[in-house]
This record gives C-alpha cells, sequence and structure tokens, in this order.
C-alpha cells in the first residue's frame, strides 16, 4: 500500500496502482510511458491523467492497450534498477 492504494513496486520504483475514487476506478503507471500511449488512449475517449489512466466500467479498459502500458513499464524500471 502506498498512498492509499495497492500498489506494485518494481525495480525499487511503482510499477503501477490502482485506486477507486467516487466516480471512477485509476490505475497509474510510469508518467513518461502513459504520455508515449496517450494519443492512442485519447482516441479511444479515455480519460488521462498526469500518470493515471481513469475509467468507469471495467469493459472501457482496453487490456491489450494496458497490457503493452505495462510491458513497457516493467522493462524501464528494469533497465533503471
Amino acid at each position: 500500500m502506498q498512498s492509499g492504494m495497492p500498489t506494485y513496486m518494481l525495480g525499487g520504483g511503482m510499477f503501477c496502482a490502482l485506486a477507486a475514487q467516487k466516480n471512477h476506478m485509476a490505475l497509474y503507471f510510469c508518467g513518461e510511458v502513459l504520455d508515449k500511449f496517450r494519443p492512442d488512449l485519447i482516441k479511444l475517449h479515455l480519460n488521462c491523467g498526469k500518470g493515471c489512466l481513469r475509467f468507469r466500467p471495467l469493459e472501457e479498459l482496453p487490456l491489450e492497450l494496458v497490457a503493452t502500458i505495462l510491458e513497457e513499464t516493467a522493462a524501464l524500471r528494469q533497465t533503471s534498477a
């Protein structure tokens, strides 16, 4: 737990975290990796914060794209460790 949400660490840094807000769920990633995919996420009409992806129903979440973001985050964390 970090900042009141389940957080997964990898290579000495945050890998990802999940938070439940009043009106949405948020999946937090490394901001620089998320920036690379921001245009794709915006095309899907998803709400992106500085380092998070906000979604309401789980069905709204593009799981294949999220998997790719997590893979790149893991690669970045492992090289920076």
